[in-house]
């Protein structure tokens, strides 16, 4: 892993080594060089610059993700402990998806029936118990939280 000092080739500030990792962007202007395959290996031959198009949550960090001006490529670099936290703010944050998995047609009948015919109905699930209860009201298993019973089980 290469770990230099640069200037950017974008707003021309000189950018020191990093103490803890290979320095991939400018703190200041969070431009970076697509001059990486892997993380300072230096290795790829493009050359051209990341410009910084948005951010991404990454584990308990971010991510900032840059569109290369000259091949197209997106690449990801991890924020810095310096950089312009200003600059990272005003980024577009591209990691939010909201979606909704309905039950299947027939599954709403199918709980009536087993209770017309004293059959007690169990959902097991993965999801969390406020989701687990919205979704058995929403599907007649349950018609309220009271005597509701939850077992949890972990592997």
């Amino acid at each position: 892993m290469i770990n230099e000092e640069f200037i950017c080739e974008y707003c021309g500030k000189k950018v020191g080594k990093s103490d803890y990792t290979a320095r991939d962007h400018c703190p200041y202007c969070l431009y970076s060089k697509h001059v990486d395959i892997n993380p300072g290996d230096r290795a790829n031959e493009c050359k051209g610059l990341l410009k910084p198009i948005g951010i991404e949550k990454y584990r308990d960090t971010f991510k900032i993700i840059y569109k290369c001006e000259t091949c197209g490529e997106l690449h990801k670099n991890i924020i810095h402990d310096d950089d312009n936290m200003d600059l990272e703010c005003n980024l577009i944050f591209v990691g939010m998806v909201g979606m909704i998995d309905p039950a299947r047609d027939g599954v709403v009948e199918s709980i009536s029936m087993c209770k017309s015919a004293g059959i007690i109905p169990i959902m097991i699930t993965g999801d969390s118990l406020s989701t687990a209860l919205a979704i058995s009201k929403n599907i007649g298993l349950c018609s309220s939280t009271n005597g509701f019973s939850v077992t949890f089980v972990t592997y």
